[in-house]
């Protein structure tokens, strides 16, 4: 679903994870711990301007339009290690 304050379309929006994915997968599937997810989730991303809260462990991204949570799933853009933000505020996972 496209978000609110962006124009990021489903399709783009695919298209853009199969490659996080891809790259991810070799890559080594390469993850962030819980507290890193929680840290950058909670401390870097809700303080942002770009940020869209869906519930209180849930959000988007309005630069990206990429899903962002706490949750330690590969759905979750924080999650994988080799994604980074597009805004610079955090970077990929060495």
């Amino acid at each position: 679903m496209p978000c609110g304050g962006c124009n990021h379309g489903k399709v783009q929006q695919g298209a853009k994870y199969v490659t996080a994915l891809t790259k991810w997968a070799m890559g080594g599937r390469p993850t962030r711990s819980e507290e890193e997810v929680n840290h950058i989730f909670n401390n870097i991303c809700a303080e942002c301007d770009r940020f869209e809260s869906i519930d209180l462990t849930h959000a988007h991204c309005t630069s990206c339009g990429c899903r962002i949570s706490t949750d330690m799933a590969r759905t979750n853009k924080i999650f994988i290690g080799t994604e980074d933000c597009p805004l610079n505020k955090w970077p990929k996972n060495s």
